[in-house]
């Protein structure tokens, strides 16, 4: 049986793990975009799935919050 998560786009899943994430770490929005080189509305953008994200900015990202790519692109965990 599929889990919730295997449904979800990649998008989806990307962007429901930024947001833990970056809430796990502590971050605001405005902190992780500026450790990310990014503008924090990108970040904002990201979290409510308006923007498609680049590679780029995945790397970025996850180097930021301390994660590898897979860890923000792949399935989130069980709460």
């Amino acid at each position: 049986m599929l889990s919730k998560d295997s449904t979800l786009s990649a998008l989806d899943r990307f962007a429901t793990n930024l947001r833990r994430v970056r809430l796990e770490s502590g971050l605001s929005q405005e902190k992780l975009a500026e450790l990310a080189g990014v503008h924090r509305t990108y970040v904002s953008q990201a979290e409510r799935r308006v923007v498609s994200i680049s590679l780029d900015s995945i790397e970025k990202l996850a180097a930021s919050l301390g994660v590898t790519e897979e860890e923000l692109v792949g399935m989130s965990t069980p709460e």
